[in-house]
């Protein structure tokens, strides 16, 4: 879905894996599995806040099937969560805001633009 859509993808075939990525190379975003092999999600994301390596500071989000419990992903230094199923969203949707400006802290993807219609 995302290469389809221009955005240049690189995946870690586990929690470790991604760990020595983001040691390395800056992303934004990276997006989490939680459980992933080798290192789960809230162990790799604690390890890359802690490092301080080029993606310590990247947006962490988790693609999740629980609908609630977002504090729950922030306690472990992630910064959002996308509800499964994931669905494609246009540009011109409420999601268009994320290009302009970060998004704050645990705003759940999908939910009103923080900032409004008026960019």
């Amino acid at each position: 879905m995302l290469k389809a859509d221009g955005h240049a993808v690189k995946e870690a075939h586990d929690g470790k894996q991604g760990v020595d990525m983001a040691a390395v190379e800056k992303f934004d975003p990276i997006l989490m599995d939680i459980s992933g092999p080798v290192l789960d999600g809230r162990s790799a994301t604690r390890q890359i806040r802690q490092d301080n390596g080029a993606s310590s500071r990247a947006r962490i989000v988790a693609p999740t099937a629980m609908q609630s419990g977002l504090d729950h992903f922030l306690k472990h230094r992630m910064d959002n969560i996308l509800t499964k199923p994931l669905k494609k969203i246009r540009p011109s949707d409420r999601m268009g805001c994320q290009r302009i400006r970060p998004l704050p802290r645990g705003y759940v993807l999908g939910g009103p633009c923080p900032y409004g219609r008026n960019l």
